[in-house]
């Protein structure tokens, strides 16, 4: 299992545009995709500008291939109206 982990910088007051994007379509979007185990997003604690997405993922090339399909290109664009731009993006493999 892999997960792939982004940092949304988000302007604070668009906050909640953000987590409704989340919400309604990146959320069902990314559960419908092969080999996706889950998705989750949490508001940053010490940075109330910043949101934490976390995908679980069966394998980095099924993460890659969600990354590179017309509707994630599609989510991109709508998110990129509400953010400022992603601060990190790493993939770590579980431990087992």
């Amino acid at each position: 299992m892999f997960i792939r982990v982004s940092i949304l910088e988000v302007d604070p007051a668009r906050i909640a545009d953000v987590e409704r994007l989340w919400l309604h379509e990146s959320l069902p979007h990314a559960r419908s995709q092969e080999g996706n185990l889950g998705a989750k997003a949490f508001r940053s604690v010490e940075n109330p500008g910043q949101i934490i997405l976390v995908g679980e993922w069966a394998s980095v090339e099924e993460a890659d291939a969600y990354l590179r399909s017309p509707e994630h290109d599609e989510l991109v664009v709508k998110y990129g109206a509400l953010i400022r731009g992603i601060s990190q993006r790493f993939v770590g493999e579980l431990i087992h």
